[in-house]
């Protein structure tokens, strides 16, 4: 026996284990219905657990139907455009190239994330959004890690070291000579700007 309250007067009724139908509650005559599964109920439990995709040669595979690939492929998405203008940035200016890989590195670890939890899955309805997330993403990181790798050669390999010669005069390292009083003033007046070194 299963004991449940009216939802009309709250009094106590008992009915079979198996009862499914549409009863009357014998304290108020109050129809109500018992065992019958409501179709919105249903459609939204089995969206709850996911929704079955049969893919040829596999088994039934569940693509749940939260929205969690496409969050994290938006996240990815947007970070990785951040870092495309930050790297336009870090081409003139190498600090501000380093301070973009802020926002690089979460960007490829989270378009990977993103890929893997759909690579398994042929014809993923957001696969075209996480595909993007990956290409941009990388892309990105290209554009930050090479001028940064273009600043470190330019630095030690084409940068002379020059020295203070005779009678106030620099020496750039490179056959220049520059008064001594332009060392250091924020300027380059070597060409190989070895005077502000």
């Amino acid at each position: 026996m299963v004991e449940l309250l009216c939802p009309h007067c709250e009094e106590e009724i008992e009915l079979d284990d198996d009862a499914v139908g549409e009863f009357a509650c014998p304290h108020c005559d109050g129809e109500f219905e018992w065992g019958v599964e409501d179709e919105l109920n249903s459609f939204m439990d089995e969206v709850d657990d996911g929704i079955i995709v049969n893919q040829p040669g596999q088994q039934y595979v569940p693509i749940q139907a939260n929205a969690e690939t496409n969050t994290i492929a938006i996240v990815a998405i947007v970070f990785a455009g951040l870092a495309l203008m930050g790297a336009l940035g870090g081409a003139w200016v190498p600090l501000f190239g380093l301070c973009n890989l802020l926002f690089v590195i979460p960007a490829v670890i989270l378009a990977f994330m993103s890929r893997s939890q759909i690579q398994h899955i042929e014809g993923h309805k957001d696969a075209g959004m996480v595909k993007a997330g990956w290409i941009i993403s990388l892309v990105s990181l290209v554009l930050t890690v090479l001028p940064q790798i273009f600043w470190l050669v330019y630095l030690f390999v084409f940068v002379g070291t020059g020295d203070i010669v005779a009678d106030g005069w620099f020496d750039c390292g490179n056959g220049e000579s520059v008064p001594e009083m332009f060392v250091n003033d924020g300027e380059w007046d070597c060409s190989n700007g070895a005077d502000e070194n």
